[in-house]
C-alpha cells in the first residue's frame, strides 16, 4: 500500500517538473517562432488604424504565472497619412496569464527606453491617437493596469497644432 501512495507522489512530481519544463522551455520558442515582426504588423495593420512595425521582438515565460515580451525599434505610424506617432528603441512588458483566460489584459510592469510621443490636434480639437485603436469590438480584451510598475527613461512628448 505504501509503495503505491509512493509511486502516485513520484508520478505526480514528474509531470509536474515536465509540464512547468514545457512552459518555461518550449512554449517560448513555439510562441517566437510564429508571433514576430511579421505577425505583429499584420494584425496591427488588420485591426487598427495604425501600421506597427518592430525589431527583435521575444516573448519569455517565467515559474510564476507571467509572460513577459519585448521588442526594439517600435514605431507606430498613422495608417491613413503616415505620420509617426510613437517612436521607441526599447520596450518591455511583463503580463499576467491567468487573467486572460477571461479575456482581460492584466500588465504587471512595463518599461521603455528613448520613447518620442507625436500628438496632433485636428482642426476640430480631436487627437491623433483617440481614434486609432477603434473599440467596436465586443469579444475583445479588456486592459487592466492595476498596481503597474511603468519605468520611461527619456521621454518626449511633441504637440503639433494642425488647426486651421
Amino acid at each position: 500500500m505504501k509503495k503505491k501512495i509512493f509511486k502516485i507522489i513520484y508520478i505526480s512530481i514528474f509531470s509536474v517538473l515536465v509540464l512547468e519544463s514545457a512552459y518555461l522551455f518550449v512554449v517560448p520558442v513555439f510562441l517566437n517562432k510564429y508571433i514576430n515582426e511579421a505577425y505583429i504588423e499584420s494584425v496591427s495593420a488588420q485591426k487598427t488604424n495604425v501600421i506597427i512595425s518592430c525589431k527583435n521582438s521575444k516573448i519569455k515565460t517565467h515559474i510564476l504565472p507571467y509572460l513577459s515580451f519585448s521588442l526594439s525599434n517600435l514605431i507606430i505610424k498613422d495608417k491613413q497619412n503616415g505620420d509617426i506617432i510613437l517612436n521607441g528603441e526599447n520596450l518591455s512588458a511583463k503580463i499576467a496569464l491567468f487573467p486572460l483566460i477571461k479575456k482581460k489584459i492584466n500588465i504587471k510592469s512595463s518599461a521603455a527606453d528613448n520613447i518620442e510621443i507625436f500628438i496632433t490636434k485636428d482642426e476640430n480639437g480631436i487627437y491623433n491617437f483617440l481614434e486609432l485603436f477603434p473599440s467596436n469590438d465586443k469579444k475583445g480584451f479588456k486592459t487592466e493596469c492595476k498596481n503597474t510598475n511603468l519605468l520611461l527613461n527619456r521621454l518626449q512628448i511633441t504637440e503639433n497644432d494642425k488647426s486651421f
